[in-house]
């Protein structure tokens, strides 16, 4: 049984979306990977009756290369009764995998894929420092796909170009328009650094850009 974080393993049911040719190899595939398999003993659709089907798509297959209406129709029937038994048999092999999905290419089935994890943030840049007016800084942020907020620190920098004792801290839905850092003391010199937030998480702050207040 499964439990809330433990997936299923599901098979690719793309049979529909397969060319004749395409079908007929899959229908191979599943023969030779469930035939004698001694995970899948009870199938719905017996090995014998899913042989037979094959044979009868793959010979329809051939007779409609001429281009004949009465051997196209008969291949596009023969092509809906396969994807019926294919599926019946996708879903029995579905239910005997469980949570490992070896089962499935084992039986000659496609795993249906998950959704691609998104890729981490690279490192924030702060690209420039726009005077916005008194005591206030534009922060132009490069913007990165998959942004879903930005935060940006400042801090007062420390004696001998130490770094900030303390900072404060402001947050952004996006890089457009540049967040605005206030309530900067003109005539100090300050550090910015930023950092962006998406679905992997939290990007490395940005190097340290260092600029006057007026």
């Amino acid at each position: 049984m499964s439990n809330s974080t433990t997936k299923l393993a599901r098979v690719a049911m793309i049979f529909n979306r397969l060319t004749p040719d395409q079908l007929v190899s899959a229908g191979t595939a599943a023969v030779n990977g469930m035939d004698g398999n001694p995970k899948l003993t009870a199938p719905p659709i017996a090995i014998a009756d899913l042989k037979g089907g094959l044979q009868s798509l793959s010979t329809s297959v051939a007779a409609a290369q001429d281009g004949g209406k009465t051997a196209i129709a008969e291949r596009n029937k023969q092509f809906r009764a396969f994807v019926k038994m294919l599926k019946k048999e996708a879903v029995y092999v579905e239910d005997v995998s469980g949570t490992d999905p070896t089962v499935i290419t084992a039986a000659g089935f496609q795993v249906m894929a998950g959704p691609t994890p998104a890729p981490p943030l690279i490192k924030s840049v702060v690209e420039k420092l726009v005077q916005d007016g008194p005591g206030q800084q534009k922060v132009f942020v490069e913007p990165q796909a998959g942004t879903r907020m930005l935060e940006i620190q400042s801090g007062e920098q420390g004696p001998n170009n130490t770094p900030p004792a303390s900072w404060t801290t402001i947050q952004a839905p996006s890089a457009r328009p540049a967040p605005v850092v206030s309530g900067l003391t003109p005539g100090k010199v300050y550090v910015f650094q930023a950092r962006a937030f998406g679905k992997s998480g939290w990007s490395e702050w940005s190097d340290p850009v260092i600029k006057m207040t007026t």
